[in-house]
């Protein structure tokens, strides 16, 4: 499964203080686009392990309804 090798090295590749900058001004960007109602819904994947040891893998989806994403 060489896909999942290269996939592996572009995210461990993205420095997480800049990506987790450029989502929030994605975000803001998109609050000022519209108001009304969303739905936001979390799961935890179960069974994900780092390194042989148990680490929840948690996951938000959030649908802003008025521009449909």
């Amino acid at each position: 499964m060489k896909y999942l090798d290269a996939f592996n090295r572009m995210f461990y590749s993205i420095d997480p203080g800049q990506f987790k900058r450029c989502f929030m001004d994605w975000v803001l960007d998109l609050v000022g686009l519209t108001s009304g109602e969303g739905a936001v819904d979390g799961k935890t994947l179960r069974g994900a392990k780092t390194n042989g040891e148990k680490s929840p893998v948690n996951m938000v989806n959030a649908w802003q309804v008025q521009i449909g994403f």
